[in-house]
């Protein structure tokens, strides 16, 4: 799926930078992961300075878990 052009605008997420691990489970370069908890429906960082945090979308999670990295 593409990302539209808000998405394009704000994000400053890497494709090259990521890893897909598991379903819904994706790992940064650095080692911060983001992962779906269909518990709460959201992307959870695991892992870094924003451990623990929760975000709707997956690349609002994936710019908030490397930002200041």
């Amino acid at each position: 799926m593409r990302k539209g052009m808000y998405e394009r605008l704000l994000s400053d997420v890497d494709p090259n930078e990521w890893v897909k691990v598991g379903s819904r489970h994706h790992k940064h370069i650095t080692g911060v992961q983001v992962k779906y908890n269909h518990n709460r429906w959201a992307w959870e960082i695991i892992g870094g300075a924003k451990c623990g945090l929760m975000y709707e979308t997956k690349w609002v999670a994936q710019t908030e878990a490397v930002k200041g990295v």
